[in-house]
């Protein structure tokens, strides 16, 4: 992230949900790393992530809202996820929609990670019963 300062980019779950909303980490474990990006920034983020380190494989692009994984080379399942909105849903995203113009700059304070929780569970319908404790967790915090 350090490398992509400059960029409109902001860490929305993953490490900033365990960090954050848990009290301790480890009870909110992840194996991607999620971003929220701005449209006109997604190729420059892709060759910063891609290119920083040799130990990650080249980017698979998803359909719907822009959006590209990029996955370890060492360990296939750690992932990190570029996207210009939460929503991936495409039935979903016609009527809600979270792009990086519509967020805080940072998002780390409470009421953005309630909001983070909320959208994120609400675009996956709800599917794991961690999303739904996410937000219990940010809500409390």
């Amino acid at each position: 992230m350090a490398s992509a300062s400059d960029l409109p980019v902001a860490v929305v779950k993953g490490p900033v949900f365990a960090g954050a909303i848990y009290p301790h980490p480890s009870l909110r474990c992840f194996t991607d790393i999620d971003l929220l990006v701005a449209p006109d920034a997604v190729s420059r983020l892709g060759v910063l992530l891609t290119d920083t380190s040799s130990s990650w494989l080249s980017v698979i692009h998803r359909r719907g809202p822009t959006r590209m994984e990029v996955i370890s080379r060492d360990n296939e399942n750690l992932m990190v996820e570029v996207q210009t909105d939460l929503i991936h849903a495409e039935s979903l995203n016609r009527t809600v929609s979270l792009p990086m113009r519509s967020s805080p700059e940072h998002l780390g304070g409470a009421a953005e990670l309630l909001l983070v929780a909320l959208v994120h569970g609400a675009g996956h319908h709800y599917e794991r019963l961690q999303q739904v404790v996410d937000i219990c967790q940010a809500g409390g915090r």
